[in-house]
């Protein structure tokens, strides 16, 4: 400085680049659309999907309004199962509870009031873990430098999933003419985002 000039700053690969060259990634990114997709769609397809089930409206309605609740519980009992927030501990929790949800939709929700809030707790505990996981396994995969840039392409990975996820539930409802067919594309799906997230997370961890 005192010679007017700055110090040289050793300019290392661009931690996004490097996140992109990884499988990593892209698995996680598996694990986070099919999130995306399955919440959005539920969200606009529960009250029609209640209805064809002959659920009364007040009923639907309260049930969706517990999926709120139900993520809060889950995420106060996040800490107190794992005070460390370990996104490989609880990841590999949360998604099989998440197809859980998905099958207590498809069995115990038919079966009356409690039922349905058998089915929202579950999903909802489940469906709100992952909110968090999804950002924490970001920094336990690639390190907190490039965090936000890393982050922003996987958010922009699953734009698409999220945007789509109501009109195509619509349409395979109305192909198949139920719903049920199509709750059971979606605990597929969630099976699928279930390998994917342990698989991202069999790798090496990285801490910066």
């Amino acid at each position: 400085l005192a010679e007017g000039r700055l110090p040289s700053v050793a300019i290392g690969p661009s931690p996004l680049a490097s996140a992109l060259r990884r499988p990593a990634f892209w698995l996680l990114a598996v694990a986070c659309s099919v999130h995306w997709f399955v919440i959005t769609g539920l969200l606009v397809h529960f009250l029609p999907m209640m209805q064809e089930r002959s659920v009364p409206p007040d009923i639907a309605v309260a049930i969706f309004a517990f999926n709120g609740p139900a993520a809060v519980i889950g995420r106060l009992a996040l800490y107190v199962v794992d005070p460390t927030n370990s996104a490989r501990r609880t990841g590999r929790i949360a998604f099989p509870v998440f197809a859980l949800g998905m099958l207590a939709l498809i069995y115990v929700a038919p079966m009356g009031f409690w039922g349905l809030v058998v089915y929202a707790l579950v999903y909802g505990m489940a469906a709100g873990v992952i909110m968090i996981v999804r950002q924490t396994a970001i920094a336990e995969i690639f390190g907190l430098r490039g965090y936000g840039a890393i982050t922003g392409a996987l958010t922009t990975a699953c734009i698409l999933p999220r945007t789509i996820a109501p009109l195509s539930i619509a349409m395979m409802r109305d192909s198949f003419g139920s719903y049920e067919p199509v709750l059971w594309i979606l605990f597929a799906m969630i099976l699928v985002a279930t390998i994917a997230f342990w698989l991202a997370m069999a790798g090496k961890h990285r801490q910066e």
